[in-house]
This record gives C-alpha cells, structure tokens and sequence, in this order.
C-alpha cells in the first residue's frame, strides 16, 4: 500500500450554520497531504491559531507550516512506513524530519526529534513503537501516547503500513513559565 494512498481517503467534513441558525455541513472535502515522503506522510485534518476556537465561526486557512502557532493546535493524521522500506537509507528518516521543519537531534537514532508541544497520539490501524532515549513502548490499534515534548522516534517494526491521529496543543517550556 502506498502512503498517500491512506492519506488520500482521508475525508474532512465539517459543520456549520446556516443563514437560519440551523446545523449543516458547510465543507467536505479530501484532507492536503502534508510532509509527504517514502517513510512518513501527513494529513492536516484540522488546525486552530488561537484557543479557545469560536464555535461555529470560519475556519483558519491551513498554513504549510508543521507546528501549530503559538497559542495553537493541529489535528493530523499520519501514515508511517515499515521500518523495512527504508531502513537501507536511514538518511531518508533525518531528511523527513528537516523537512518538517525539526531539528534531527545529534548523537540519537535516525528520527529522534524534538517538539515544544503536548502530543496526543492515538494508533488508528496497525502497530508503532514510540522509541524514547532510557525506553521504547510499542502501541497498537486503539492505544494513546500522551508525548509531553520529550525527545521521541517513530519505528514501524510490523511490515504493515501503521496510522496514527495526533493533536499538537503548543506547550510552555517549563523554563518560561515565570
């Protein structure tokens, strides 16, 4: 299965009002693929620039950025690659990553990286380790990792294409809080 394949079902349907104050679907759509790349593509379902979001008001344009603003949050969706299908070219894996706009982090497998972000990060279908420097906890459909800005990999050890859902909710560095 090719990774834009999954990406490309990925139907985005959203609600509104109408001029009577009535519910209805004011969008539905195909989402844009994002970061594609042989190991990794990336959906952009839904993104906030500022919260709290106004319910029923117009939705921000997606920006090509990768990191939500500031006072932010995105939702995506994500196909991951067996590690197997790139393994061969780990540079594959650091290049994805740069083109996200992260920073690889030296000394570290390829992959690791690390964002100023609070991560909620649900298995859709198939199986994901979430590798950390001191452990690596594999999670399968249906399970949550909460990744709380740490740094963190990705390796997809199933030989099946792994999808997972994620909001990115901008996170203060524990530093700048006074």
């Amino acid at each position: 299965m090719n990774l834009t394949d999954v990406d490309q079902k990925a139907r985005i349907v959203v609600t509104g009002y109408s001029d009577k104050g009535t519910s209805k679907v004011t969008s539905d759509t195909t989402g844009a693929i994002r970061y594609p790349s042989p190991n990794v593509t990336s959906t952009v379902l839904f993104e906030a620039e500022s919260l709290p979001v106004i319910a029923g008001a117009d939705l921000v344009q997606q920006q090509e950025r990768y990191m939500p603003t500031r006072e932010g949050v995105k939702v995506f969706l994500t196909s991951v690659a067996p590690d197997e299908s790139w393994s061969a070219d780990p540079d594959s894996y650091r290049e994805t990553i740069q083109s996200a706009g992260l920073d690889d982090l030296d000394g570290r497998p390829p992959g690791f990286h690390q964002t100023p972000t609070v991560d909620i990060i649900t298995v859709v279908s198939g199986e994901i380790y979430a590798l950390l420097d001191e452990e690596e906890v594999l999670l399968t459909q249906g399970d949550t990792l909460v990744q709380r800005g740490t740094p963190h990999a990705w390796s997809n050890r199933s030989g099946q294409v792994a999808v997972i859902s994620g909001v990115m909710v901008t996170a203060v560095d524990p530093a700048e809080r006074n």
